[in-house]
């Protein structure tokens, strides 16, 4: 009996140890780090190193904030700015891409974490992470972890700056899958309206997002238009050409929600400004602030933009009401059956059936990012077709007809619409007399003519400004040609701004059948 009596206690002094083991490891407190770990003299440098930015002297219901480390002093500009505002945020919300894909969720939160700054450390706010964690509508929808902070970027590139400005303030940042599918999306919607209700309402939510990657400065720049556009009209980002549309689109709900519907850019920037190369890679970024309409009067507008200028910022000065904005993509002949297209994905791991985008792959990008993030992409429209599309305050027409020009409406060009005509050729048609694509472009702002089966390079007949008919003629070649043994052609886009058009034309070429390689990923001059 003793025997069987002492192997009982042993066993239970066993559990007990094992238990508390396992209590230990749960409980293990993640210290966060930060860009130049204890580079006190570094961090000096950069508190010190740039004046603030000029912004509203209102504190704005939330904020996108890039997170590329080159942005160090703009964001010290930002941070700065913020910290002067009579009203200071009593709480940071923090919104950013899961870069290394390390969630068990689609929406992750720390857990016994705290980040390490040059001016001591910064905490998360527990009570309000587990009001939102523990909210009816987030239950099993956010994981909390402590094991993948001290790599993402994306939130310790700003804990610096928070500690600093803003010193005692504390933080619920959220980390949001990436790549996510429709369904996904509505997860961040739903994260956005229960910030909206269970945050102060002197809270200041931030999204850490960069925009365009992986492009040459002329193309970041044509991308860039599409999202400044986007976001200036709070439109879904969904189909962006930023690295968190899902960030965004939680900012915008949550905006939504509290009524903070007015957005105001304080500057933009890319690679470029630091690294003036045309071949450079770029990743890019842009700086905005929310607020009511109510809040800050048309004069007060105008007073910031002027300063801002002084100061060096690049504003918005678009008008939305009055003017066309709107960004197209042209492609060159060949039936690929795709019509005209509002987005492309990623087909990351080269799973789609879709002979496009087979095709197109490597034309895509990293990403897919050269292909992602235009309102339109024009492929091959049926004949007598219409598409049309309202996005930024602008409506855009795109008329597809054949070679005998029938049926095509000729109306007035109009001032907040954008209107375009594809001519499609079948096999031994004629090229359109030029006399007759000048009538045309009394009504339309550009023309395409291309050919169906491959035997015509595809030519864009565009106006160079909505006021009149002089033009110039883009050869865009042969997309798609499953007889040829070579293709060689080029893609065009069209970006209106505020009235103005802008356009960039990007050569490519490949053997038949093979993805055409465009000349800023094959290393081509």
């Amino acid at each position: 009996m003793k025997i069987k009596k002492s192997f009982f206690q042993l066993l239970f002094i066993l559990l007990i140890i094992t238990s508390c083991t396992s209590i230990k490891k749960q409980e293990v407190i993640t210290k966060a780090g930060y860009v130049y770990l204890n580079d006190t003299n570094m961090w000096n440098h950069i508190f010190k190193m740039a004046k603030p930015y000029v912004i509203p002297q209102l504190l704005p219901s939330s904020v996108i904030l890039p997170h590329h480390d080159i942005t160090e002093q703009r964001l010290n500009s930002f941070y700065s700015a913020l910290s002067s505002l009579e009203e200071k945020p009593s709480v940071i919300v923090l919104l950013c891409t899961d870069h290394f894909e390390q969630g068990k969720k689609n929406i992750v939160a720390p857990k016994n974490t705290y980040w390490q700054t040059p001016d001591g450390d910064l905490f998360v706010d527990e009570e309000l992470l587990s009001n939102v964690v523990n909210a009816p509508q987030m239950q099993d929808k956010i994981s909390l972890q402590n094991q993948i902070w001290n790599i993402e970027h994306g939130i310790y590139i700003h804990t610096p700056f928070i500690h600093h400005y803003l010193p005692g303030i504390k933080i619920v940042p959220f980390l949001l899958k990436g790549f996510s599918s429709d369904e996904e999306f509505e997860d961040y919607k739903l994260l956005g309206k229960v910030l909206a209700d269970l945050v102060p309402q002197d809270a200041l939510l931030i999204a850490s997002i960069d925009l365009s990657h992986y492009q040459i400065p002329a193309w970041t720049n044509i991308h860039d238009i599409v999202t400044e556009n986007t976001i200036q009209n709070m439109e879904s980002p969904r189909h962006l050409e930023i690295d968190s549309p899902e960030s965004m689109t939680c900012l915008f709900e949550y905006n939504l929600n509290r009524g903070y519907t007015n957005p105001l850019l304080i500057d933009k920037s890319s690679t470029y400004d630091y690294i003036p190369q045309e071949k450079v890679v770029c990743t890019s970024h842009q700086y905005w602030t929310f607020y009511k309409p109510e809040s800050i009067s048309q004069e007060q507008l105008d007073d910031f933009k002027n300063k801002a200028l002084e100061n060096g910022q690049r504003v918005n000065q678009s008008d939305y009401k009055n003017t066309v904005n709107q960004t197209i993509l042209l492609l060159g002949s060949g039936d690929m059956n795709e019509g005209i297209r509002d987005f492309w994905y990623w087909d990351r791991y080269k799973k789609s059936s879709d002979p496009t985008e087979i095709l197109l792959h490597d034309m895509a990008g990293s990403e897919a990012r050269f292909l992602t993030g235009f309102d339109a992409i024009v492929f091959d429209p049926p004949d007598d077709s219409l598409y049309s599309k309202e996005l930024h305050g602008s409506r855009l027409k795109i008329y597809s007809t054949g070679y005998k020009l029938q049926n095509i409406p000729l109306d007035k060009k109009q001032a907040s619409q954008i209107s375009g005509l594809v001519v499609n050729l079948q096999k031994g048609d004629q090229e359109p007399e030029i006399t007759k694509i000048e009538d045309l472009l009394n009504y339309y702002d550009f023309v395409l003519v291309r050919a169906r089966d491959s035997s015509k390079d595809a030519l864009a007949y565009v106006c160079n400004s909505r006021n009149d008919t002089e033009y110039r003629c883009f050869n865009l070649g042969i997309l798609y040609s499953p007889e040829k043994k070579a293709i060689k052609g080029a893609v065009l886009s069209l970006s209106w701004q505020n009235d103005i058009l802008s356009t960039c034309l990007l050569p490519y070429q490949g053997p038949a059948g093979i993805p055409p390689q465009i000349e800023q990923y094959s290393g081509e001059p």
